[in-house]
């Protein structure tokens, strides 16, 4: 028993300590112009999303700023990753973080399952339901906003990809 608790505590502290290595540390004096650039900062650009997707938005709101920055820089260059936004189905009024959010969900499904992702639906299908988790888990930071709080009604239905669907046709 005390070899199995030895081992446990061992495998815990092993796992934290590989955890707080690959926290994600926004590149310091990146320069992204190229597709060659992007290649050059692809891991560094998941583990952007990733934080992004992850991380309260009250928490660390420097790094937010600068990991923002460094997530749009790369995704403007990128021939790699496109994400479209149709404004009848994308709305999160004046919240840039719920953009970010949209697209950073977007991208890390393309670079995921390596697919350009001309299926509109499916995109943006991901970047809603990513808006949606955010949007629940940082409500105590957040503006209310309306056009997510009806997609939480229709996700909670059933009814989310049927009125995305029809949206984007």
């Amino acid at each position: 028993m005390k070899k199995f608790i030895a081992f446990f505590v061992f495998i815990s502290l092993f796992v934290g300590i590989t955890a707080q290595e690959e926290e994600f540390q926004v590149p310091k004096k990146y320069k992204i112009k190229t597709e060659e650039d992007c290649t050059k900062y692809k891991e560094d650009f998941k583990k952007c999303v990733n934080w992004l997707l992850e991380t309260p938005l009250d928490q660390d709101v420097k790094k937010r700023k600068s990991a923002t920055a460094f997530f749009m820089e790369w995704l403007t260059v990128t021939e790699t990753v496109t994400v479209q936004m149709n404004t009848d189905v994308v709305k999160f009024g004046d919240d840039g973080n719920l953009m970010i959010i949209f697209m950073a969900a977007w991208a890390k499904d393309v670079l995921e399952t390596e697919d350009n992702h001309k299926d509109i639906l499916r995109g943006s299908l991901i970047g809603i339901n990513a808006m949606i988790d955010f949007y629940e888990k940082n409500k105590d930071v957040m503006e209310k906003n309306s056009d997510i709080e009806k997609y939480i009604k229709l996700k909670a239905k059933g009814k989310l990809e049927e009125t995305i669907a029809k949206k984007i046709k």
